[in-house]
């Protein structure tokens, strides 16, 4: 059945895409997994200068987190989703290297979301998540 739905999807944006005099061609990538975070060609991807000062920033900002209750972990996710959306909103970064970052950074932005619900136990965990794959950065980014 998902299969079914995503060949029809992948059909009708096919469809609305279809160049005409003066359309322009889209291509549109349907992932049936998660893509995974990869260097480039065994080399970092390179950043630009306000992403790599936002990423440093969410890192800084979750890392120097030390309140264990709810509502520090609510006050924690409404800090580094104002981070991430600028980092989003503002990147320069094109092509591959951009695909890298929303690769890099969607997890982190999911858990994020988790850090501002009503159970402890599950921000704890999202926090943990957070933590581990902000380590990430130096490995697969310069």
């Amino acid at each position: 059945m998902k299969t079914i739905f995503s060949v029809a999807l992948a059909l009708l944006l096919l469809a609305a895409c279809s160049p005409g005099p003066e359309a322009e061609v889209h291509s549109v990538i349907i992932y049936s997994e998660a893509p995974e975070l990869t260097l480039n060609l065994g080399e970092r991807w390179q950043t630009d200068d306000y992403t790599d000062l936002g990423i440093r920033i969410i890192q800084e900002t979750a890392w120097q987190h030390d309140g264990r209750t709810l509502d520090t972990y609510n006050t924690l996710g409404r800090n580094l989703e104002e981070v991430i959306m600028q980092v989003f909103k503002n990147t320069t970064m094109k092509g591959e290297s951009n695909d890298m970052l929303h690769v890099f950074l969607m997890p982190v932005a999911q858990d994020v979301k988790m850090l501002e619900r009503k159970d402890l136990e599950e921000a704890r965990a999202a926090y943990e998540r957070i933590c581990l794959r902000l380590t990430l950065y130096e490995h697969y980014f310069k």
